[in-house]
């Protein structure tokens, strides 16, 4: 099992703030002071019976507001960094004492705030500083828009044209911060906005072994991700196609309340995809799901049933509200779709099987596509369809 405290601050810790710790404690060692981040701690009991770590922290890490707890954002003024401490073992009643300790005594020396997230407790300030303000959770349903592009779009000037999109079409799905874990570790701020975003992106696509990043987004837009692909041919399965990937979530209660969000979202959709040459994309909608600060997804939550994995195996074989197909697969499906959900695009087709978002339970009716063209098994270890385009 594990046990997690998380501190906040407003001052970077230090590994002094540490080892002025540590002379006060006989029975303890600290080692790996200096990480990546400047601190990436193993914390560790002295003795004759000494046995092996009882704890490790990462961080500091840049953090803000929204990254926080509403309790523990109740302890501290100016959030700027956040460490979280792992006890693991069975003993974590006797060692949690002593992480408690460190993380107090790191909040105290850098203007901070400590959190047991198990029990909602904050361990300090022991009074807040201000009122914890608890934001009301509601359930939504979830639009995600997905497009899978071909390999030769995959760096620049594609970062740099997909902010130059969105920012016509959709501002409010531009980025705020962006990274690849979270608390997202960059802002996209100031004069070289883009140009950094684009480096950033650039940089990730060397990554061979594929690379996952997400960027936050302001609302009624949830937040956006791109999926870079592995490059290594030893471990791409038979019959798969390498593609990069788009995702952006939308908060399908405003696109179902207010035409003109309704509008863009199908014209973001539509621009991404033509800009891009999708291969395919598609906009689908899970209901209940839970928005707190971030999207939850929890037991009741739906899950969409489509083909799992980072390689492009085939279409789905479940419809989805919007889709886009690509010139590979227009010559192959349009034929069987009704006229009336259909528009060209150049060389692509756009489907829009409904005026207003569409539900699973909804698009039951859908026709179904040639079955030489979906995937069979959905899971990601599963085969690819019988039809997969070529893209590279």
């Amino acid at each position: 099992m594990s046990y997690d405290i998380q501190l906040a601050t407003a001052r970077k810790p230090a590994p002094e703030h540490v080892e002025d710790w540590i002379r006060t404690r006989s029975d303890i060692r600290v080692s790996d002071a200096t990480g990546p981040n400047g601190m990436g701690l193993v914390i560790h009991r002295r003795g004759l019976f000494r046995r092996g770590a009882i704890a490790t922290a990462d961080g500091p890490i840049h953090a803000e507001a929204g990254d926080l707890s509403d309790t523990l954002l109740s302890g501290l003024l100016s959030p700027r960094w956040l460490m979280e401490f792992q006890l693991h073992g069975s003993s974590v009643q006797s060692d949690l004492p002593v992480i408690e300790a460190l993380a107090i005594h790191l909040a105290r020396a850098c203007d901070g705030a400590v959190f047991d997230p198990q029990r909602e407790l904050l361990l300090w300030p022991v009074t807040p500083v201000r009122e914890a303000v608890r934001r009301s959770d509601r359930r939504i349903p979830l639009i995600t828009l997905k497009w899978f592009l071909p390999t030769s779009r995959l760096v620049s000037p594609l970062p740099s044209e997909l902010l130059e999109v969105l920012r016509d079409v959709c501002p409010k799905a531009l980025p705020r911060r962006y990274g690849t874990y979270e608390p997202l570790q960059h802002r996209f701020e100031g004069d070289g906005a883009d140009a950094a975003f684009a480096a950033f992106w650039d940089e990730e696509a060397t990554v061979v072994h594929g690379s996952t990043f997400f960027w936050t987004t302001t609302r009624p837009v949830l937040g956006g991700s791109a999926t870079l692909p592995d490059q290594r041919d030893i471990y791409r399965p038979p019959g798969v196609r390498r593609v990069a990937s788009l995702d952006l979530d939308i908060d399908g209660s405003t696109v179902g309340s207010q035409p003109a969000w309704l509008e863009r979202t199908v014209e973001v959709f539509r621009a991404v995809a033509e800009r891009f040459d999708a291969v395919f994309a598609h906009a689908y909608v899970r209901r209940n799901v839970l928005l707190k600060r971030q999207i939850w997804f929890t037991p009741d939550s739906e899950q969409y049933p489509l083909p799992k994995g980072g390689w492009f195996r085939g279409l789905p074989a479940v419809p989805t509200w919007l889709a886009w197909y690509g010139p590979a697969y227009r010559t192959e499906i349009e034929a069987s779709l009704p006229e009336a959900v259909t528009t060209r695009v150049g060389p692509a087709l756009l489907v829009r099987w409904g005026n207003e978002p569409m539900n699973l339970d909804a698009l039951r009716s859908v026709p179904q596509l040639d079955p030489r063209l979906v995937v069979p098994d959905p899971e990601a270890d599963g085969r690819p369809a019988e039809f997969v385009p070529q893209l590279e």
